[in-house]
């Protein structure tokens, strides 16, 4: 966790666990992965996340949260999945971001249960821009001023990845 920082500039790392980015001055992510989660929260300046991988088990936390980016940011050729359904979404973008471009990403759940609100992507934002994203076996949800999708692939469900028991 990293707070109230200047420039984080991070290429060719592996995290073990989470990684969360409050208020930095900005952030620019290339090439990495973490196990877990990554948090943007209040940066400063435009940030940057490409080719990166974010995966989670537990359904507790989002792989990817942009909370107050006001200034923006693009996400870049990157994959954020997990492995249940349950609890968080893979995608969230909420609280006043602006100017969020997300282009050639891949978002998904591996076993998904059914009826829980849980999305692949969860857009709130003014200004997005969505442009060739991958959603597997969960539902995406768009909200905002002017968010722009196209190219989407979208998989609601792949048959038998559900905990659900009955037909």
């Amino acid at each position: 966790t990293v707070s109230l920082s200047g420039f984080v500039d991070l290429e060719y790392i592996t995290a073990d666990w989470y990684l969360a980015f409050t208020s930095a001055y900005q952030v620019s992510i290339k090439n990495s992965a973490s196990f877990d989660s990554l948090s943007l929260v209040q940066n400063a300046s435009p940030f940057l996340i490409e080719n990166y991988c974010s995966g989670i088990y537990t359904g507790t936390f989002n792989t990817l949260m942009v909370s107050s980016c006001l200034t923006g940011g693009t996400v870049r050729n990157s994959k954020f999945y997990k492995g249940l359904g349950t609890g968080a979404h893979c995608i969230n973008v909420t609280n006043g971001a602006n100017d969020i471009v997300f282009e050639d990403n891949y978002s998904g759940m591996v076993s998904l249960t059914r009826a829980t609100g849980i999305y692949g992507m969860d857009l709130i934002a003014n200004r997005a821009t969505v442009t060739r994203h991958h959603n597997l076996n969960c539902e995406m949800k768009f909200t905002g001023n002017v968010v722009r999708v196209t190219d989407v692939d979208y998989c609601d469900k792949l048959k038998g990845s559900t905990d659900a028991t009955t037909g």
